[in-house]
């Protein structure tokens, strides 16, 4: 499940916002942004910046994934968290491959996808 909830449990820390701020939090494996893809050129750079509290059990990894001009052969690129199960704040850089010509953002807890017990959240202030 995958939804907009009020982060209270971790609370997030004072410089990400109010307490019972609203934050993404998922216990599935992969979230995309649905139908929408965006244009994109190889060799285009991205900056990553999210805030994450993830799960203690698995690392999860906030980016892009990119697809060529036929939206196939998909390219997963993203900046991955520890397994703190603390708010931290994450960046970087990522880079459209050669044959990119369009992306998407993707959010990942890299876990079986038949698991549902473990949640990370993730916000960007």
């Amino acid at each position: 499940v995958t939804g907009v909830v009020s982060a209270t449990n971790p609370a997030p820390p004072a410089e990400l916002g109010q307490p019972g701020m609203k934050v993404l939090q998922t216990n599935t494996r992969d979230g995309y942004e649905d139908g929408i893809w965006y244009s994109v050129k190889p060799g285009e750079k991205f900056d990553v910046d999210y805030w994450c509290a993830p799960s203690p059990a698995f690392y999860t990894a906030f980016g892009l994934v990119f697809a060529d001009k036929d939206k196939v052969n998909w390219n997963w690129q993203g900046i991955n968290s520890d397994q703190s199960g603390q708010w931290k704040h994450y960046t970087g850089t990522i880079t459209a491959p050669a044959n990119a010509a369009f992306a998407k953002p993707w959010y990942q807890m890299d876990k079986p996808a038949n698991n549902t017990e473990n949640s990370s959240w993730i916000a960007k202030p």
